[in-house]
């Protein structure tokens, strides 16, 4: 990450990460403006629907909602 800032890539001034691996191109001549669909309410929907699952998988309640 240190290099990237260093290179312009990003500021570096927030940084949100849940440990997923995600392939980048840092590429600043390569880039493709996209319209991002998915709301962040719909993917917390999602991610929660996914942890309930696995804890169901190995043997513990569903996380209590608030």
């Amino acid at each position: 990450m240190l290099q990237s800032i260093q290179h312009g890539f990003i500021d570096g001034k927030q940084l949100f990460s849940d440990s997923t691996f995600l392939k980048v191109n840092a590429s600043k001549s390569k880039f493709k403006k996209q319209k991002v669909t998915v709301t962040p309410k719909d993917y917390m929907v999602e991610l929660e629907r996914a942890i309930d699952k696995d804890r169901i998988q190995h043997g513990k309640d569903p996380l209590k909602k608030k």
